[in-house]
């Protein structure tokens, strides 16, 4: 049983997880560029509410279809992000793009899908609010 859910938008979307540095303007607006270039790195065609992307590379997504409805399952993020818990996710993270979903009802369906899948953590972008917010959760 999964507890502790906690999705907290990612400020700063850079490929190593990393903070803004402290140095000279130069290499912060490198900085800013590189993390707007990484958030943009989702290839998902028509018109999705949400992507949520799994760290694992091969899930075995079969009853994803029943749960969710309308998806794609695929790997449409092109970027890099590592989590805190040093889990990569890549363009070989196992990605399902949906539609038709509130802000709400897809972070809902990010964690139950985690603890179906049996994920400690989950990224997702969601396209309403254009954020994208990771979710760490703890296993009991």
């Amino acid at each position: 049983m999964y507890r502790n859910r906690i999705f907290k938008e990612v400020r700063y979307f850079s490929r190593d997880g990393s903070t803004m540095p402290n140095g000279i303007g130069f290499q912060r607006g490198n900085f800013l560029h590189e993390c707007k270039v990484n958030k943009e790195a989702f290839d998902a065609d028509g018109a999705v509410s949400g992507i949520i992307v799994f760290p694992s590379p091969e899930l075995d997504t079969g009853s994803i279809s029943d749960i969710v409805g309308a998806h794609s399952v695929g790997n449409v993020f092109k970027g890099k992000y590592v989590g805190k818990n040093d889990e990569v996710f890549d363009e070989h993270s196992t990605t399902i793009a949906v539609a038709s979903l509130s802000s709400k009802e897809l972070l809902r369906l990010a964690a139950n899908l985690a603890g179906l899948l049996h994920q400690q953590s989950v990224l997702v972008k969601d396209t309403t609010k254009n954020k994208i917010l990771i979710g760490v959760f703890g296993i009991k």
